[in-house]
């Protein structure tokens, strides 16, 4: 019988592998809806005060459990957005692709076949959690910036003798994205009979920013203890705005050793794609062979050493006092 050849090999070694991880994703999404339905079910039960019998409650439980570690899987990869509870079709899609396109090129430079299939994986969802963890930073910085703003709303409004919580459903109704619709969430919440403490704790949660977690604190203490909120969130706003403009500042001095830790790092990733697309054989002695690989962990090591040196002295310079 004639052996494949090994693009060919390579090729078939992907697509199994890509619909084996399309298989894991809807699996992943029955799981979600599942617990969906399991929940809606408890919370009929317990409002009509019929609770199921032993069986079907054990059933929940385990069914509960199972989707909470598919979910925790989920999250890990990068495929879930905070407040999501299932991925989005087309996200699978780009995950399977990914994943299609690591494991071919992991199979042209003569990889084994575990190996490929770990290392693709590996790969493909380390960079949906880093593109996950770059979106919640451009959200949490344009909340950031947005901050201020709505400080200031919330201050006019009980300057004008509005609720606090009327305060929170006009800045989700006046305030664009992302604070606009995180607003109008917590307003939701608060209209369903969530606390108001607890609705704002949650906006604290998504965007983790250690400014809203004083606006948290002073509305809770306010509404335990008393006092003047509008005076204490309008100098909340001033110090806000302060401190937003100092870090701006720190970061404009240091945008260009961001960007030369950014190019030096990115350099040998670039350099190695390139050569695993022209030359594989280039790259084969590196990943067959134990001084081969002894090397390149080595390497591997020490850029990212480098690379989170970089950026931890990066973020302790535009980090503001």
């Amino acid at each position: 019988m004639t052996a494949l050849p090994l693009p060919a090999l390579s090729l078939l070694v992907a697509l199994l592998l890509t619909a084996a991880v399309v298989a894991a994703m809807a699996a992943v999404q029955q799981g979600l809806a599942r617990a969906g339905l399991v929940a809606r079910a408890r919370r009929a039960c317990a409002q009509h005060g019929k609770p199921g019998p032993t069986r079907q409650a054990r059933l929940e439980r385990e069914t509960v459990d199972e989707t909470r570690l598919v979910f925790r899987v989920a999250a890990l990869c990068g495929l879930l957005a905070p407040g999501e509870r299932m991925p989005p079709r087309l996200r699978l899609v780009l995950f399977a692709l990914v994943v299609f396109a690591f494991a071919f090129l992991l199979a042209r430079v003569g990889l084994a076949a575990p190996a490929t299939v770990a290392l693709a994986l590996f790969f493909a969802a380390g960079g949906f959690r880093w593109h996950r963890w770059r979106q919640e930073a451009a959200m949490a910085r344009a909340f950031e910036a947005q901050l201020p703003d709505t400080i200031g709303l919330m201050v006019r409004c009980v300057r004008a003798g509005i609720p606090v919580a009327e305060a929170v459903a006009e800045a989700g109704s006046e305030m664009a994205a992302p604070a606009g619709p995180l607003f109008a969430a917590a307003d939701r919440q608060i209209r369903l009979g969530r606390p108001l403490e607890q609705a704002l704790w949650d906006i604290a949660a998504t965007v983790r920013l250690a400014e809203f977690n004083f606006l948290c604190v002073a509305v809770a203490v306010q509404r335990e203890t008393g006092g003047n909120l509008a005076e204490t969130l309008a100098a909340l706003e001033t110090t806000v705005r302060k401190r937003l403009a100092l870090r701006l500042k720190v970061r404009a001095l240091t945008s260009e050793a961001r960007a030369s830790a950014l190019i030096i790092g990115a350099l040998p990733l670039l350099m190695a794609v390139g050569l695993a697309f022209l030359a594989p054989d280039y790259l084969t002695p590196l990943l067959v062979t134990d001084p081969g690989r002894l090397l390149l962990a080595t390497a591997v090591g020490a850029l990212g050493l480098g690379g989170a040196i970089m950026s931890h002295l990066v973020r302790r310079e535009t980090a503001a006092p």
